[in-house]
């Protein structure tokens, strides 16, 4: 492979641990926010390159990787500090989305690029704000944002403690299965799943682009028809609480948290950030102790309460992962803005709650890919594929019925 298409400073491969595992015979590529022993971790950014000592340790998922039979391909770039999920660097350019050229690729641009093209069968991420989860979406993948903490990041580069997790892209959900059967090993295999409840979070059809809504209430309505009890409700509305609310509690922790992690680097170098990002840390330096308290307190509040209601509708949410198509490159400042408020409150659910999502693609409308998600309760990842499977199949299988908007008790 050749890694400079993605990869502006080595390693260009990491030694294969010469061990077979479940993993083997596949390629990874990871995200330059991973340390590797010798190497400096770039983080997007060229001055923070040079400005930073090589690593002296390794990521441990990185090692249980390649303990597992996987042959890293090389390292990618990333947004800007990952600080942004529309897939732009201005140091570096912007990956080109191979499904759909004329639009966004998402956050970890670099790593949907090296899936697509077939250069790696699995990608290595940190999904934060929804990056990873916005790129499976934008480039039709498979994107899977880990439980919280369920694997260890140090080792590696930090947006926001509160919410930075391990994410997986991929092409093939059977890839996905292994790679969290290697990343996973304390959770039991899933062999066969029992009839599902899927419930539908009702409150987020009112941000979604009406073509997207339109197909993916054709899709429930198959899953109606199939195996699935689905049903819609607001579990927003219980906890009265918005989409938009969490965006913003969402901004001020995370906006704070990078602050006071990178404050003494960007006092010396917030000159070489690029100006949208630099903007918006500066809106970050505005966010006082009390109001990130404040934030904490509230996000805190509502992810006790919401998980419980999910379990109580039985664990499985399933919701758009954006509000619609991939933008197109060419969209205008304003608009895009407008696009990322309500697409930041949709990714925020599941950070603010610490919760498992995976991104399930499901082809294109107008030549651009779309999907939807589903949402999981912590530490099912197993679970949360195999659910994705069955769902899959359903899909492929089933012709007809009706998807019911009104709540069914199960």
């Amino acid at each position: 492979m050749d890694t400079s298409v993605y990869c502006r400073q080595g390693p260009k491969s990491i030694p294969a641990i010469k061990i077979r595992g479940v993993l083997s015979g596949y390629r990874f590529v990871f995200k330059d926010l991973f340390d590797v022993k010798g190497y400096v971790t770039g983080a997007g950014n060229p001055t923070w390159l040079k400005s930073h000592q090589p690593a002296i340790q390794t990521s441990p998922i990185i090692t249980q990787l390649l303990k597992q039979g996987a042959y890293c391909s090389g390292r990618v770039q990333t947004s800007e500090l990952a600080y942004g999920f529309d897939g732009v660097n201005a140091h570096y350019g912007t990956a080109i989305n191979s499904l759909a050229p004329k639009c966004q690729s998402g956050g970890s641009s670099s790593c949907s690029a090296a899936i697509i093209s077939g250069d790696s069968d699995f990608a290595l991420g940190i999904d934060t704000a929804g990056e990873i989860r916005i790129s499976a979406s934008y480039c039709g993948l498979f994107g899977l944002r880990a439980t919280y903490s369920a694997l260890p990041l140090e080792h590696s580069f930090s947006l926001a403690k509160s919410f930075d997790t391990a994410s997986i892209l991929s092409r093939n959900i059977s890839v996905m299965d292994n790679v969290v059967t290697a990343l996973f090993p304390e959770q039991s295999p899933v062999e066969q799943f029992e009839d599902a409840f899927i419930f539908v979070e009702k409150s987020v059809l009112a941000l979604m682009d009406p073509q997207v809504k339109e197909e993916l209430t054709n899709k429930l309505n198959k899953l109606a028809r199939n195996r699935y009890v689905v049903s819609t409700d607001s579990l927003l509305d219980i906890c009265t609480v918005s989409f938009e609310e969490l965006g913003e509690w969402f901004s001020i922790i995370q906006g704070y948290e990078l602050i006071q992690e990178h404050r003494v680097w960007l006092e010396e170098h917030q000159t070489s950030v690029a100006k949208d990002v630099s903007r918006r840390i500066d809106q970050s330096k505005n966010i006082t102790k009390v109001k990130y308290a404040e934030a904490k307190l509230k996000a805190a509040n509502f992810s006790t309460l919401f998980i419980y209601l999910l379990k109580s509708k039985g664990g499985w949410l399933c919701l758009p992962t954006t509000p619609g198509l991939p933008p197109e490159l060419k969209k205008s400042f304003n608009s895009l803005t407008c696009y990322r408020k309500g697409l930041l409150g949709m990714t925020a659910l599941a950070s603010l709650c610490g919760l498992p999502q995976l991104h399930l693609p499901l082809g294109k409308i107008n030549g651009k890919p779309y999907g939807l998600s589903l949402i999981g309760l912590p530490n099912s990842e197993k679970r949360l594929i195999k659910q994705g499977q069955y769902l899959l199949q359903s899909l492929a299988v089933n012709e007809g019925g009706r998807f019911n908007v009104e709540v069914h008790n199960r």
